[in-house]
């Protein structure tokens, strides 16, 4: 922050205050050490079981749908006949 990365501007302590850039300093510190720990996605820890019981409800819905379409074609079918 004091003298800037590439085309990034300096903050001297004219711009901001020393303390106004510790507390930047360690509230990006505290994100990035909460992002590098395991499991800690948007889902947490159960991002694996929520993967799989979307896949069995999608699996099972899409059965439920098959099946009322070919009720519905069969049940057209008797009612013209």
């Amino acid at each position: 922050m004091l003298t800037g990365p590439q085309n990034m501007p300096s903050f001297p302590d004219s711009t901001m205050s020393e303390q106004n850039k510790k507390d930047i300093i360690a509230y990006l510190g505290a994100v990035n050490a909460r992002h590098r720990e395991p499991g800690r996605h948007v889902a947490g820890r159960a991002s694996a079981p929520f993967r799989g019981s979307v896949r069995v409800g999608s699996s099972v819905s899409g059965a439920l749908i098959a099946v009322a379409v070919w009720v519905a074609a069969r049940t057209a079918k008797a009612k013209k006949s």
